[in-house]
Order: structure tokens, then sequence, then C-alpha cells
């Protein structure tokens, strides 16, 4: 009977240590910045995020790619898309009371400018990551250029 108790509390407490917390608004992000990065018919440029992004997609990573969203003139074709991809990503920001102006006084700029589909791609590999791992609040100081 012990036994039978153990193995029933090993079965499902365990699965549910293991099992990261998914965040809803970032599986949108996932999957509407995935479908973006395919759709694009011309390329875009916009804001490198590459020194964000290597910094370890913290809370300023998701604050400068809402911020560059929101200043991205949307084609009508994918303007829809990346309209609900902000939307995502500024809710995801509020969930966790991220306060985007501060942090973005302290990001740098970047002079270099990346594809769009390379932006979009940056933006789908720290959401999974941050899906998965949870999400990582450390600033970056400044991003290089």
């Amino acid at each position: 009977m012990e036994m039978l108790a153990l193995l029933l509390v090993t079965v499902l407490v365990c699965p549910a240590a293991a099992t990261p917390i998914a965040h809803k608004p970032l599986n949108h992000v996932i999957d509407l910045a995935s479908n973006l990065s395919k759709s694009f018919t011309e390329e875009h440029f916009v804001e490198d995020v590459g020194a964000l992004y290597d910094a370890g997609c913290n809370d300023d990573f998701f604050c400068k790619v809402e911020e560059i969203l929101k200043g991205h003139p949307n084609s009508s074709t994918e303007g829809r898309e990346e309209k609900k991809l902000l939307r995502n990503l500024t809710v995801y920001n509020r969930k966790l009371g991220i306060n985007c102006a501060e942090i973005l006084k302290t990001v740098k700029k970047s002079s270099q400018k990346k594809p769009m589909s390379d932006f979009l791609n940056n933006i789908t590999k720290c959401s999974k990551q941050n899906n998965f791992n949870g999400p990582r609040t450390k600033t970056v100081e400044s991003a290089s250029n």
C-alpha cells in the first residue's frame, strides 16, 4: 500500500515539477514571430538587437523589440500579424511588471540594421528560451553597436 502511494505521488508530482511554466503571451509571440519571419516577401531592415539577444534575452531585449515594433511601419501584408505580435509582447511585459520606459533609458540604440527576418528569429528564440526557463530580469547596461 505504501509502495502504491509512493508511486502515485511520484507520477503526479515529478512531471509537474519538471514542466516549464508557459506564458500564454509568449506562446503567441513564438507562433507569430515564426510565421512572420517566413511570410516577408521583401526584406525590411530594423535596428539590430543581436547584442541584447547575446546578453541573454533579458527584460531589456523584450522592451527593445516592443519599442522597435511600435515604430516600425507596418506593410499591408504583414501589418496585422505585426500588430498581434506587438500586442502579445506588450501583454507579456506588463504581466511581468516590467517598466520598459525605465529600462530603455539604459539601452543604447544600435547603429546597425538587420533584416526583419533576423529580428523575428531573435524574438522567437528568446521567447522560447524564456517560455521554457522562465523570464530573466537582469538587464544589460548598454547594448553595443
